[in-house]
């Protein structure tokens, strides 16, 4: 993801306490996004920056983390940056 060990470490703690995640399945989204960003383009830090500034509201939504990772991936992959983007799927 082009982050530091201190980011990444953040990034994932993040996503544990925002979306009640287990470190499985924080590694689990986190593969998700690799996977996503390095088939169909983007930044992994611009889509894990999306998913954290919408953190815990998919859930209210009732939209699993996968699925605001795949929307953030595809937002990213056509040039929305990760600010305006988090903002739209909100």
């Amino acid at each position: 993801f082009d982050l530091s060990a201190e980011e990444a470490g953040q990034m994932m703690a993040t996503w544990r306490a925002a979306f009640g995640m287990g470190q499985e399945e924080v590694t689990r989204l986190g593969n998700q996004v690799n996977a996503l960003t390095n088939a169909f383009g983007g930044s992994p830090a611009a889509v894990s920056a999306m998913i954290t500034r919408i953190g815990p509201l998919g859930d209210v939504a009732g939209v699993s983390a996968g699925s605001i990772g795949a929307l953030a991936q595809l937002m990213n992959s056509v040039g929305i940056e990760s600010e305006i983007g988090a903002t739209g799927i909100k």
